[in-house]
């Protein structure tokens, strides 16, 4: 396994040199940053997933809830996944900094851009057009790959501060796994049916989290009539900040199905005398188990020894590290499932660059 996970990155790294060779020497970054005046950058991603990757051939840590870092900027999930005629798009809870905030639908990224504007200076985090894009010979280089697909690849501007002021920017790329999951990760159609039989317990299905807000994103027609919320496949943050040289944190997830066993031995009397009224003579019905398209792993509620059940979840694949970099470079995190390409480059603030 070793030896292909090495053969994979040095593949990539080879794609890297070869598309980016025109690339100027990078610039170590200053330390003499004025708060007043923060240094401007244009930060370059490409999301990509390596297509011959082997689950079975290493154990991956998952989870299957997505865990967003403080002060996330979200704007580029508009551009890469607009909302269908007629509904709005609306953050997952997860990005909800306050229940308020949960309560009217609002996200960090208002936040950030109804804040007073310099005249001088441009949108911070607005998404780079198309012809701003300098890393499209990359792109095309993955997509020519057999062994590699790119997912998405995008841009923006913004000012860079010290690691406690820096904001953290949504990452995402990818399909979008809505028709099947919430962003949970939970199936749509095992929410629905859990609401319909009165067991949306946490215990059950959430491992402790409340379901109650992550309900209104599968029971939309008839809570919430105009709201979309896109389950990218790759979904996560990036940081960047200034301390003497450039950094870059990384707290990003590949999606993708899975099965995850839940230990349902601590339901409480309530919801277990639910289940039994679900079930024939304490034997699962075939009406139950192709409602929660769950697979169990005794055939009687009424085992006491082992209460476990197996479900279909939108699993989760970190890639969580931390890199000093330099500007101007062509920097790969690699994960053996996925990877994300980065090049920071320095923004001079003219006249014609305030929007």
């Amino acid at each position: 396994m070793k030896k292909l996970l090495n053969s994979s990155r040095y593949s990539v790294l080879s794609i890297l040199f070869a598309s980016a060779s025109w690339i100027a020497q990078p610039a170590s970054a200053a330390s003499t940053q004025n708060k007043e005046e923060p240094r401007w950058f244009e930060i370059e991603v490409i999301v990509f997933k390596n297509n011959r990757a082997n689950l079975t051939e290493e154990l991956f840590p998952t989870q299957s809830a997505i865990e967003y870092p403080q002060n996330v900027v979200d704007q580029i999930i508009a551009q890469l996944y607009p909302a269908p005629e007629g509904y709005e798009i609306k953050p997952p809870v997860a990005l909800l900094p306050t229940e308020q905030a949960a309560a009217t639908g609002e996200s960090t990224t208002s936040e950030s851009t109804t804040s007073t504007q310099p005249v001088n200076e441009p949108i911070p985090f607005a998404p780079l057009t198309e012809q701003e894009l300098q890393l499209a010979s990359i792109t095309s280089s993955l997509q020519r790959s057999s062994q590699y697909q790119a997912l998405s690849h995008f841009g923006w501007r913004q000012p860079v501060f010290n690691k406690p002021e820096a904001k953290w920017v949504r990452v995402v790329g990818g399909k979008s796994y809505d028709d099947r999951f919430n962003h949970q990760g939970r199936l749509l159609s095992e929410t629905k049916s859990l609401a319909q039989f009165g067991l949306n317990r946490p215990a059950l299905i959430d491992n402790g989290e409340s379901l109650t807000t992550s309900a209104e994103s599968t029971t939309s027609a008839t809570m919430i009539t105009n709201s979309y919320t896109p389950v990218p496949e790759v979904d996560g943050a990036i940081q960047i900040y200034l301390s003497r040289y450039l950094h870059i944190n990384t707290q990003v997830y590949l999606r993708m199905p899975g099965q995850e066993e839940l230990d349902i031995s601590a339901i409480s009397a309530s919801i277990s005398s639910s289940l039994l009224d679900l079930t024939e003579g304490g034997q699962k019905s075939d009406d139950f188990e192709n409602s929660f398209n769950w697979s169990f792993q005794t055939d009687s509620w009424l085992d006491q020894e082992r209460q476990t059940t197996t479900v279909e979840r939108l699993l989760n694949y970190p890639m969580t590290q931390s890199r000093r970099v330099r500007s101007g470079e062509v920097h790969y995190f690699d994960h053996p499932l996925f990877g994300v390409i980065i090049q920071i480059r320095p923004f001079a603030l003219t006249e014609d660059s305030a929007q």
